[in-house]
Order: C-alpha cells, then sequence, then structure tokens
C-alpha cells in the first residue's frame, strides 16, 4: 500500500488494490515463463476514483496503521522545550482581578487559567480584565470567578503535538498538560508558532 502511493507521486498513476494483485500476477507468470523475448499484457480496468478517501489519503492510511506517522513531539516535550521557566502560572476562582493582573504582568504572560481542585474551571484575558478595570475601577477588587472566560481544554502529557495545534483556535489560546494526575503544564498558541518559527530559521 505505501508503494501504491510512491508510486501515484512519482508517476501520476492511481492504481488500486485489485490492479496490484494482477501486476503481481504478471510478474510471476513472467518470472515462470523465464523467456527475454516473452511479452506479457495486462489490462487494468480499475483507476482508483473509489480509494481517493482511503489508500490514497497518506492521513486515513496512518489512522489504519499502514504508514508511520512522522514522529511529532509530545504535549509534555512541548512544556518542556519553552524557554524560560516552565511552572505553571494559574489563578484561583476566588483570585482577585488585582492580583490576577499582576501575575500575568510579573510572569510576562497575557492569560492565565482558573483551577479549582485540580480542575480548570474558566480562564482570565489580560485583556477582558483591564477592559472591565477601565470600565470600572471597582473590578479590581472582584474575584476573577465573576469575569472568567471558558475554560481551557487538558490533555493528558502524552499527546501528540497534533491534538495539541488541533484544539488551539482564535477562541482557545492555550491548552493545558497533566501529568502524573495533575495540571500542571500550558502550551499557548504563542508557544506553537514560536516553534514553527525556529524549526525553519
Amino acid at each position: 500500500r505505501g508503494k501504491m502511493g510512491r508510486r501515484r507521486r512519482a508517476e501520476g498513476f492511481r492504481g488500486t488494490l485489485a490492479e496490484g494483485t494482477v501486476r503481481r500476477a504478471a510478474i510471476e507468470e513472467a518470472r515462470r515463463i523465464d523467456d527475454p523475448e516473452a511479452f506479457i499484457v495486462i489490462n487494468l480496468c480499475d483507476w482508483g476514483e473509489r480509494y481517493l478517501s482511503k489508500v490514497f489519503d497518506d492521513e486515513w492510511m496512518r489512522e489504519n496503521g499502514f504508514l508511520e506517522r512522522p514522529r511529532r513531539r509530545s504535549a509534555a516535550e512541548m512544556v518542556g522545550g519553552k524557554e524560560g521557566p516552565t511552572d505553571l502560572k494559574a489563578a484561583t476562582p476566588s483570585t482577585s482581578v488585582k492580583m490576577a493582573l499582576s501575575t500575568m504582568s510579573s510572569h510576562g504572560v497575557s492569560q492565565l487559567p482558573v483551577l479549582a481542585d485540580d480542575e480548570c474551571v474558566g480562564s482570565v484575558a489580560e485583556a477582558e480584565l483591564m477592559s472591565a478595570v477601565l470600565a470600572d475601577a471597582d473590578a479590581l477588587d472582584r474575584p476573577v470567578e465573576a469575569l472568567m472566560g471558558a475554560p481551557y481544554p487538558v490533555l493528558t502529557g502524552i499527546a501528540d503535538e497534533d491534538e495539541v495545534t488541533r484544539l488551539l483556535t482564535h477562541t482557545t489560546p492555550a491548552v493545558l498538560v497533566r501529568c502524573d494526575g495533575r495540571i500542571d503544564g500550558i502550551v499557548t498558541r504563542y508557544d506553537v508558532v514560536r516553534g514553527l518559527a525556529q524549526g525553519r530559521a
């Protein structure tokens, strides 16, 4: 099956499993005849249209074990590979907006997960908190649970880079990583883009 994909890319020829069987039989017959003057004709009647979403789809082939997946970093490796401290900065529901903003400023981050009993129950972003404070200065003393947004998704440390990247969208800026039973790492969109940029340097 891997040979079919390579042949398609190299020669632009899209055959099928049945075509491969016919070709194999012709090769075996040629060996049996063992005559350099012999000429074998085979008819390849199926051009593979029904298999476009399967044997000619590399992702389908990988998911079904016919092709090896390229080595991807695990979520835990992505956390460990970040520059600077990798310990997780987080707020609790009762953390004040003032303290959350101070934490973000001190550690150079723009968002924090909100954790309770080692579960992510929400998130706060610097821009949204500052907007709330500009609209009402009393917001500084409110707990973040009054202003927090949706919780970040959580993956185990063995999840691969593709799984992490798929979860990062314009509305989900970060993914949390659980290792040894507890949430202790975070991967942001910035981390992924920075890694891609370094790979192209």
